[in-house]
């Protein structure tokens, strides 16, 4: 006779489990055997039936979820809890994780996000591992990619840099939206004292900053004006309680397997926000641009949800670019 095969099921809820404890537990007081019999039996049975009914139970709540679908692992449900605090790029598997880092054990880091939940960082002998190093305005040349920080005026085509971050030339700008006859992001950013893009036309009083939109920006600079780069490092340097990103794949465990790690141990990512009053139905057209929806823990200062497709735009899988974009360009626009 041909067995059946054996059948998983979750395992009986905690009432279950105190029943047949209670039962296992029990001591008889001595009865004839043919009452004990027919005691035993109508406890199998009603055991029997208690299991029925909660493996019927089980069976209606899975249809319920959708046709008898298997109950998801523990791999699986750590990897959709991690899935909540990383950030999609436009590359499929690329993902970005932020925070401040709250444990490093030998080749893994711990990050805290905003909301405290904490994501594991795992990197190898191929990850690229950076941290912020103090550097001059000397290494600014045309070419140069830059972040810039500090006072605009109004009109958003001059800014007076309070604070440099020079990237990597490598690294890509993201796209921002164009002009369209309403809206020239690079000239609002500008008003709020944040410009990103190539250096230009450099001069004893500054240089000029083209936006990834076209959009030049004079950006006002000093040889005392604060400039920041990024160095390679190990992750044993990298300091407790600084705001971090990682760029990888998120695997199946739920950890980030890392490409690039990088570390802003300066400022921790300290970002100015957008003009309270907006110019007449500018936020209602800047929600119409966004689409998707980012972790809002993935940025220390509020950084709009919707906006995570606009960081990334244009980047593709150029982790490096995603990394950079991240960390210096994570609070450019918030709210």
């Amino acid at each position: 006779m041909r067995q059946a095969a054996p059948v998983d099921l979750p395992p009986p809820s905690q009432p279950l489990y105190n029943v047949l404890n209670a039962l296992n537990a029990s001591s008889p007081r001595r009865t004839p055997k043919r009452i004990w019999a027919g005691i035993r039996r109508t406890r199998l049975i009603a055991i029997a039936a208690g299991v029925a009914a909660v493996t019927l139970s089980i069976g209606f709540v899975a249809v319920g979820r959708g046709g008898g679908e298997p109950t998801p692992t523990a791999l699986e449900n750590a990897k959709a809890v991690a899935a909540t605090l990383v950030a999609s790029t436009e590359c499929a598997d690329l993902k970005v994780a932020a925070g401040t880092v709250e444990a490093i054990n030998g080749s893994s880091l711990v990050l805290r996000t905003e909301s405290g939940k904490t994501i594991t960082i795992t990197t190898d002998g191929s990850t690229k591992v950076t941290h912020q190093v103090t550097g001059s305005v000397g290494d600014i040349t045309s070419g140069t990619a830059v972040m810039v920080r500090g006072q605009g005026d109004e009109s958003g085509k001059e800014v007076t840099a309070e604070q440099i971050a020079v990237l990597p030339k490598a690294v890509r700008m993201p796209n921002l939206p164009l002009e369209g006859g309403f809206l020239d992001m690079t000239r609002l950013m500008a008003s709020r004292g944040v410009v990103m893009g190539t250096a230009s036309a450099m001069g004893g009083d500054g240089f000029t900053v083209k936006g990834a939109n076209g959009t030049e920006v004079k950006v006002v600079a000093s040889s005392a004006t604060p400039v920041v780069k990024q160095e390679s490092t190990t992750l044993s340097e990298l300091e407790l309680g600084k705001y971090t990103v990682a760029v990888g794949v998120l695997t199946d465990d739920g950890t980030l397997s890392a490409t690039i790690v990088q570390q802003d141990g300066l400022n921790n990512g300290a970002a100015p926000k957008l003009p309270e009053n907006l110019p007449g139905g500018f936020a209602e057209k800047l929600r119409d641009r966004m689409s998707g929806e980012a972790p809002h823990d993935l940025f220390p200062n509020g950084f709009p949800k919707g906006l995570r497709g606009m960081t990334f735009s244009g980047l593709g899988c150029d982790a490096d670019s995603i990394a950079n974009n991240a960390l210096f360009g994570s609070g450019m626009l918030t709210g």
